[in-house]
């Protein structure tokens, strides 16, 4: 591990996603999105994917104007959900949106919400980026709460 002294780059993690999905019953997979808009430029370094035992896909996206790069793409898997470093930085600027996609696959019978819960659902990313933004009271949760970061 590095000592504090030889961090240079000091990085933290943003919370995106969709507080408030409810995956219905469905033979299909369902997808939920949200998102949350950027006010200043940033540098993702890696993504967390959090879901639960429904999850099975995650998508997260940067739109800048009407371009829209994907970040992130894979399968989820809940006994093994580890972060992913990205290749290189990705650069984010100014006035972008975040878009986060989960997809879930509902077999249980009843409408699953989201919540705290082992039986509820999630549909969240931990993305982080630097420079790191100077605490406030909803850090990291702003992004998940509507605010502009």
């Amino acid at each position: 591990f590095a000592a504090a002294k030889d961090v240079t780059t000091p990085i933290d993690m943003l919370i995106a996603g969709r507080p408030d999905l409810a995956i219905p019953i469905d033979d299909d997979s369902v997808t939920e999105n949200g998102s949350c808009q950027t006010s200043a430029e940033l540098h993702v370094v890696a993504e967390l994917s959090l879901m639960r035992s429904l999850g099975i896909h995650e998508l997260v996206a940067v739109t800048t104007g009407t371009a829209t790069q994907t970040i992130f793409d894979e399968h989820f898997d809940p006994q093994h959900a580890v972060y992913s470093s990205l290749s290189s930085d990705f650069d984010v600027p100014a006035n972008s949106y975040f878009g986060i996609s989960c997809s879930f696959d509902n077999p249980t019978g009843t409408v699953v919400n989201f919540g705290e819960s082992a039986h509820d659902e999630i549909c969240l990313s931990g993305i982080y980026r630097y420079p790191p933004k100077p605490p406030t009271t909803a850090s990291p949760f702003e992004c998940l709460l509507g605010q502009v970061i």
